[in-house]
């Protein structure tokens, strides 16, 4: 199992000390709910799959049993990959536009993403769908003052006028995070770069370096571990996992 690191991604391979024991009392794995789904921001489709067993590890579960098959080129930094129906919605570090690929189509526009500009690490990140009555893909972006999360409408194969669901994520060139992802709790669960400052991670008042989970609207949920806070996750000094 990975474990985060700094800058809100993740360090394959090793194991954390501890997991967040959630609302009903389940035990939900963090790391593999959100989000080193895509790490490094490569996107290409195996032909053939080790078969992994329970207890190993993502990295030989990603191991490929043949060579790479490229499905899709032209890209520019593709961060992050998430399909709706038959097609995968792919944001590009970048570039405001967010594509779509269909096999046996080319990339197609399907939406641009106002605010955004690109900067260092940050610009174009994560992204996240939830299916309601509606489909929303939610996107974590940077910004002239940090980094926000929101969400657009997805009808008829084109992004809607979008939503804020957080704004204000702390933000800067370097150790942005971004990756999102809902959990089997209905829950957005965010991962928060430190932005190079290593005394925020420590700081329950400032959302950099942490964990973040929300409703899919932004607020706290009732049975988060700091009342009042979205923070979930506290890296401790030691890197010993979660501080409740």
């Amino acid at each position: 199992m990975p474990i985060f690191n700094r800058d809100g991604g993740c360090d394959a391979g090793q194991r954390p000390a501890a997991v967040f024991e959630g609302a009903g009392g389940h035990v939900w794995q963090l790391v593999r709910a959100c989000l080193c789904l895509l790490a490094g921001g490569a996107w290409v489709l195996f032909s053939g799959m080790a078969h992994a067993q329970s207890d190993a590890s993502p990295v030989a579960a990603l191991m490929p049993g043949k060579a790479p098959v490229e499905i899709a080129s032209g890209l520019s930094i593709p961060w992050a990959a998430v399909a709706i129906g038959d097609e995968v919605i792919v944001s590009q570090r970048g570039t405001a536009e967010i594509v779509a690929y269909r096999p046996g189509h080319s990339l197609r526009p399907v939406g641009i993403v106002p605010d955004f500009i690109a900067r260092g690490d940050g610009g174009m990140l994560g992204l996240a769908v939830l299916r309601e009555a509606d489909i929303w893909l939610y996107i974590y972006h940077s910004t002239n003052n940090g980094n926000r999360i929101a969400r657009m409408r997805y009808s008829e194969g084109r992004l809607g006028n979008p939503q804020i669901v957080l704004d204000d994520i702390p933000g800067g060139r370097g150790h942005n995070g971004g990756r999102i992802a809902f959990g089997p709790d209905g829950m957005l669960y965010v991962t928060v770069g430190e932005t190079r400052n290593l005394d925020l991670p420590q700081d329950l008042k400032s959302l950099a370096g942490k964990i973040l989970r929300m409703t899919p609207d932004g607020r706290v949920p009732s049975d988060n571990p700091f009342p009042g806070s979205l923070v979930l996750f506290i890296r401790t000094p030691q890197s010993t996992g979660v501080r409740r």
